[in-house]
Formats: structure tokens, sequence, C-alpha cells
């Protein structure tokens, strides 16, 4: 049983008729070796990429924990995040806060931490430390202390 196959022209060609693609010649020594020898070269490239992709992951992380530790760096003038991680909502990337040599930026993570702040502010670190409230000055440690409280009521 033969099949019809039908092409531009009117005429209809039997598949039997069709020739089978030509066969490899068989192999030589040096051809196969040559193969052999490719694959290696192949083998060792996947390798090395699979080296490379591993290196480009941790040498991101270290990128991403110095642009995270920036954001939440108190300095005079710079607004910060309380959280690292928050850097990168509102779709800031890596590639974002890094200059042309690939090294974090400071400037450009302080651009994206204020752009962000201005966006949501309760994100902003609070002050800590010395804010200017309550009583200045005086010496605490001196005085009655809760002991001598209740033994006054006894």
């Amino acid at each position: 049983m033969s099949e019809h196959i039908e092409q531009d022209n009117p005429e209809v060609v039997e598949a039997d008729t069709i020739p089978a693609e030509p066969q490899e010649p068989h192999e030589d020594g040096a051809l196969s070796s040559a193969r052999r020898e490719a694959g290696g070269y192949r083998a060792r490239l996947r390798e090395a990429e699979a080296e490379r992709d591993r290196l480009q992951q941790q040498l991101d992380a270290y990128r991403l924990r110095d642009a995270e530790a920036i954001a939440t760096t108190a300095r005079e003038g710079w607004l910060t995040l309380r959280h690292g991680p928050d850097l990168w909502a509102d779709g800031v990337g890596l590639a974002d806060v890094v200059d042309d040599s690939g090294a974090v930026d400071e400037e450009r993570v302080v651009q994206a931490v204020t752009r962000l702040v201005q966006d949501r502010p309760h994100w902003q670190a609070r002050p800590s430390g010395d804010i200017g409230q309550g009583r200045r000055g005086v010496d605490v440690s001196g005085g009655a202390g809760w002991q001598d409280v209740i033994r006054a009521r006894s």
C-alpha cells in the first residue's frame, strides 16, 4: 500500500518513489576520534558554564547584601530603610544599584531608597538613640527605690 503525496504541481508522486536520505559513509578512525574530542570539549564547556553561573549567583548575593546594608545604614542626611530587603520592592533590581564596573554604588542605592520612602514613608527607619525627648541632666542613682516606697507605707 503506497501513500500519495501532493506537491505544488498537479502531478501525484507516490511515497515509494521519493528517494531516501543518503546514508552516512562508514566513519573512519580520524572522524570518530574528532567526534570524541569535540564531545569532550562540549562537556568541559558545560562544566565551565555551570561554574560560571554558580559564581555569578554567589557574586549577585554579595552585591544584594551590600546594597541592603547601605540601604539600612544611617548616615547624616540620608533616608534609610527599616529592612534591607524592602529595597527590591517596586521593581528595583540589582542592575539599578551597581555601577559600570559592577560594584554597588552608594549614590544609586540612596536614590532608590529615597524614591521608595517617598512612596512608602512607613518603611523609613526611625531614629534611634537620643532623639531629644524626656528629662535631661537628672541623676536618679541616689534616689529612693521601690523598696523605700513600700517600707514607708508599711
